[in-house]
């Protein structure tokens, strides 16, 4: 079987995801290829990578005229926002390698053309690593529900007009996707529902399929490789490390409210320490802060998961954070708000603390506490984490499951 997938780039969270996926699906025998924007050198030596050429590169904006009518609104969000105007050769490179599905993952930033996709042939797999696929145009909708119907009026986009940018978006997804054969994945429940609640995909079959990693480098690590990192990291046998990352600075992300719990915590101890990797500039968290940067390496990653007492996902709109899937797989307990995929990811009470005041850092710092305060409760849900991190999200699980969805579907078709 030939599954096509396609990413505008193999990095960051859905680019990863979809990377970890073709591999994946490799590894169990199918033709899979897929399609990028950009590609690396290590990429550039596996012809199963196509890169999709465009005259202009940019495959972190949101191509050029995508911006130059988002622009026009001027009391707009600092949030993402696509509407898929500028042409691409995406859907004809697909069609070029004659696939038995196409799964589309994250293919923004003017890869992806709305229209491209009419009159294509083949079954389609559609794999949500956010809301844009069923919105009008927006990312995540910061609890606008607008797009259960025809949006208008966005609150992204800082506009009262009925007809505006973003009703002309969902407009012509549903014109153009009207007789589609596609099929929807989400990777958390919280999507899969948003999703077949939209005007867009409510008529479509949406299933759910998690994220899944590698599970043999992210794992809890012997108590001498586990010494040896925290010295690395400067931390001492009494600190107590709290571990977190950031990516792009988007509100949603929640850093800001971090930096307040931490601010409160940092007050009433003087032995937590935090641990930061990504990217996004520096904030004022009342406790001392590594900063780590972003770590192309896995198997450093994995380390420092290992070498950290508690990670906490502060985010306020997400789908399934792969941070926590990770810190998971290392035996690190979790803390995040009760948000899109977290509850998915942390049984409450059992492998992390999930809170129900979401944007709260008082109750952030207090769930940090808690497990800062008690060693044998963090190891406890450390090790709860670790086991289902196995039964749920270890490779090959995931592939085997996109496996079975593609080969049904196109013995449906044939």
């Amino acid at each position: 079987m030939k599954p096509v997938l396609a990413s505008i780039s193999l990095a960051g969270g859905a680019g990863g995801a979809t990377k970890r996926l073709f591999r994946s699906l490799r590894a169990l025998g199918e033709n899979a290829h897929v399609l990028v924007d950009a590609v690396t050198d290590e990429e550039g030596e596996d012809p199963r990578i196509v890169q999709v050429k465009r005259p202009v590169l940019s495959p972190w904006n949101f191509g050029h005229k995508d911006l130059s009518v988002v622009r026009r609104y001027r009391d707009r969000k600092t949030s993402h926002f696509s509407p898929a105007i500028g042409k691409s050769k995406l859907v004809e490179h697909a069609r070029a390698l004659a696939p038995d599905v196409l799964n589309l993952h994250w293919v923004l930033g003017g890869f992806f053309h709305i229209e491209s996709l009419i009159g294509f042939d083949r079954p389609i797999v559609w794999t949500l690593h956010d809301q844009w696929a069923f919105t009008g145009g927006c990312h995540y909708s910061g609890g606008c529900e607008r797009f259960l119907d025809m949006c208008g009026a966005c609150p992204i986009l800082g506009s009262d007009a009925a007809h505006d940018l973003s009703r002309d978006v969902l407009t012509r997804k549903l014109d153009a996707w009207r007789g589609l054969d596609a099929t929807v994945v989400a990777p958390s429940r919280w999507l899969a529902d948003q999703a077949r609640a939209s005007s867009v995909f409510r008529d479509r079959r949406v299933e759910v399929i998690p994220y899944s990693i590698d599970l043999d480098t992210f794992r809890p690590p012997e108590a001498d490789e586990r010494a040896r990192t925290r010295a690395e990291l400067g931390l001492s046998v009494d600190q107590v490390c709290v571990l977190f990352g950031a990516w792009d600075g988007a509100p949603r992300k929640g850093i800001a409210i971090l930096a307040e719990a931490l601010r409160a915590l940092g007050v009433r101890r003087t032995d937590v320490v935090g641990v930061r990797f990504g990217s996004g500039g520096a904030d004022d968290f009342g406790i001392p802060v590594k900063h780590l940067g972003s770590i192309a390496d896995p198997a450093r990653l994995a380390r420092i998961y290992g070498a950290a007492d508690v990670f906490v996902l502060p985010s306020l709109e997400d789908n399934l954070p792969t941070t926590v899937i990770e810190a998971s797989g290392c035996g690190a307990p979790s803390v995040g708000f009760r948000i899109g995929g977290v509850p998915d990811l942390i049984a409450n009470g059992e492998t992390g603390l999930v809170l129900d005041e979401v944007g709260d850092s008082g109750a952030l710092a207090a769930a940090i506490e808690t497990l800062v305060n008690d060693r044998d409760v963090r190891e406890r849900f450390g090790r709860a984490a670790r086991r289902k991190a196995a039964r749920d999200y270890a490779f090959p699980i995931e592939a085997e499951r996109y496996r079975a969805l593609f080969a049904e579907l196109a013995q449906g078709r044939g």
